[in-house]
């Protein structure tokens, strides 16, 4: 059958649109506009069921094809358990650690700076990306990495002058 040229749709109720290529037929078709039972009216005026066309058989018996919605990437469910371990957030839970750690005499030597730079970047990630949480784990490491760093910077100050 020669399918080429322009074609005509007539709807059940006797509706007609066109002309339009096999090409748009199809996008029809697969937008759900073109039911089964339309005829289509071929170029040299013969009509054929949209059913039973060979080029529209598959699409019109197919279910229509509708556009998917745009998602932020944000879980749909949120169990609550990334609140209390922000693990979408690794600054933030790396300076609540290492600002707990940085107790541990000597180790806050290293561990304060870390947690407060740390909890800088946690906080920052955390308001560019609400569904990430770890504002609190951000805030606990910059709060006791900025006290641990300057307790020790006054030990060492102390120290020095000695």
């Amino acid at each position: 059958m020669n399918t080429s040229g322009d074609m005509w749709v007539i709807t059940p109720s006797g509706e007609r649109f066109g002309p339009a290529s096999i090409d748009v037929l199809k996008r029809w078709a697969a937008e759900g506009r073109i039911p089964g039972d339309a005829l289509i009216e071929m170029p040299d005026g013969s009509r054929l069921l949209a059913r039973n066309h060979p080029d529209l058989r598959g699409v019109v018996n197919a279910p229509p094809t509708i556009a998917g919605t745009i998602t932020s990437g944000a879980p749909a469910h949120d169990s609550g358990v990334s609140t209390l371990i922000p693990y979408r957030n690794v600054p933030a839970l790396a300076a609540y650690y290492c600002g707990v750690f940085a107790l541990v005499p000597a180790l806050g030597i290293v561990l304060a700076p870390a947690a407060l730079i740390l909890g800088i970047f946690g906080w920052r990630n955390a308001s560019q990306n609400p569904h990430a949480k770890g504002r609190v784990h951000a805030v606990i490491g910059i709060v006791l990495g900025s006290l641990i760093t300057a307790a020790y910077t006054i030990i060492v100050i102390l120290a020095i002058l000695g």
